[in-house]
């Protein structure tokens, strides 16, 4: 059974480091114990499984298994392993049969959560009935073993925490979110985050707080700005003019990114939209509404970073 990622409304991660670190809930959930707050101790001991190591040896890592018995609590949910997923677990977690039903006290809550070890996060997807479990191979992105945040409210309530990496899911209210995903990707210089398309018109965005903040801020920004210049196709606007010293990107390179990211606000009809590199200075030149240069002072907060 296959379950839209859009389903998820909220997430946690468990921390695996080794088989001697102790395992840690981190939950960032609304209305449960703050980011950060420890769950109490695992019901029973970790069952370790000897598991290939690069060297060639064994060592002994938790199962999946005895992690989910160990942390999890009752509900009235079961997880269900497919062929793909028992696939990807095989030789890596633990081998596990497609098809294998875990115990209902094996779900942590009704939510999604993620799994860590090796490499891999297995990620239990919110259902009717049964739960469906996905394994994501992360493995030379970034480390994942601080605490998840998906509500992007939540994000942006608090974006300054840059050693919390959240997970969050944006709604296009217009645009292809391939299309989008690539622009952000080439905008940000970062290699601490990644964008990924789930839908049409869904992102999943995954990084550092402040990184994955700015992001939203900058999608928020663009929408509502394309928006205002089609509804104000014939009505007088303020224009304005911005100059835009830049530290780190070049003023051709900025050019390039401002121009694709706001190709809509040249709307036929609609207030100009100018953007000229200052190659003599390095700074970028805009001449806008005064909506778009919000957005666009957005952008460039992204745009001009240090690598």
């Amino acid at each position: 059974m296959n379950v839209h990622p859009t389903l998820v409304a909220a997430s946690l991660i468990i921390g695996l480091s080794c088989a001697s670190a102790p395992v840690v809930f981190m939950e960032s959930s609304p209305g449960n114990a703050p980011a950060g707050a420890l769950f109490p101790p695992a019901k029973a001991p970790l069952i370790l499984a000897a598991v290939p190591s690069e060297d060639g040896g064994e060592e002994q890592r938790p199962s999946l298994l005895s992690l989910v018995e160990a942390y999890g609590a009752a509900t009235d949910q079961h997880v269900l392993l497919t062929e793909g997923v028992r696939n990807k677990l095989a030789g890596t977690v633990c081998a596990l049969h497609a098809g294998t039903v875990l115990p209902s006290h094996s779900v942590q809550s009704l939510t999604e959560h993620m799994l860590s070890s090796n490499g891999f996060f297995v990620r239990i997807l919110r259902s009717e009935k049964p739960f469906t479990v996905e394994v994501v191979d992360s493995r030379g992105s970034f480390d994942l073993s601080g605490a998840f945040a998906i509500d992007p409210k939540a994000v942006l309530s608090d974006p300054d925490h840059s050693a919390l990496i959240v997970s969050t899911v944006y709604t296009l209210k217009s645009g292809d979110s391939r299309m989008i995903s690539q622009i952000m990707r080439s905008v940000s210089k970062g290699e601490t985050a990644t964008m990924v398309p789930l839908s049409e018109n869904t992102i999943n965005l995954i990084g550092p707080m402040p990184t994955v903040a700015a992001w939203l801020r900058t999608l928020s920004a663009m929408e509502q700005a394309a928006v205002r210049t089609v509804q104000e196709v014939g009505t007088p606007v303020e224009m304005v003019r911005a100059r835009f010293p830049l530290a780190h990107a070049s003023s051709e390179e900025a050019e390039n990114h401002v121009r694709r990211l706001f190709s809509k606000a040249n709307t036929r009809g609609g207030p100009a939209f100018i953007v000229v590199a200052d190659e003599r200075t390095n700074a970028l030149l805009v001449y806008c509404s005064t909506e778009v240069l919000s957005a666009v002072e957005e952008a460039m907060a992204l745009i001009d970073i240090g690598v």
